[in-house]
């Protein structure tokens, strides 16, 4: 799979990916926000890259999001119940507060839209997390609930 946006390349992984997904994900930040994609050291970012490149893409997207060749991004999307997916991304530090994030998101959207028999995404999100809210936002996603210190979405597509 491959989508072209005006300044990035949305595609799956491969196995060369391994040190720039570890650079990505070793990061507090996405500790804080997305600790299951979080690795703290190179073997654990091996496996995570092993179940990307494996990754069924009828019901799971496991995606690099590229600038220039550089891996600034992922988007993961699984398949948790019939004709919804379970959303969630990833934007490297240095690339945050660009709208890459809203890019992708909107190009992946798009995609699955004109490409899959999906009815939605969902995503959830930690309130304390201002940026992912308003991306959310952004995307048009419905307020679903709140439990805890997550708010939960709905993206229809």
């Amino acid at each position: 799979m491959k989508i072209n946006t005006t300044r990035l390349t949305i595609r799956n992984f491969e196995p060369k990916d391994l040190n720039q997904l570890f650079d990505l994900v070793n990061d507090d930040t996405v500790k804080q926000f997305v600790p299951n994609a979080y690795c703290s050291n190179i073997d654990e970012a091996q496996d995570n890259l092993n179940i990307y490149v494996k990754g069924d893409l009828i019901h799971d997207f496991y995606l690099a999001i590229c600038k220039d060749n550089t891996i600034i991004g992922a988007i993961i999307a699984v398949q948790v119940y019939e004709g919804y997916l379970d959303l969630c991304y990833i934007i490297g530090k240095d690339y945050r507060h660009k709208h890459y994030a809203l890019e992708a998101m909107e190009a992946f959207l798009t995609w699955l839209k004109k490409n899959t028999k999906f009815k939605g995404v969902d995503l959830e999100i930690e309130r304390k997390n201002e940026p992912s809210r308003i991306l959310a936002m952004r995307l048009h996603a419905d307020p679903m609930e709140v439990i805890g210190t997550k708010s939960y979405y709905r993206i229809r597509l």
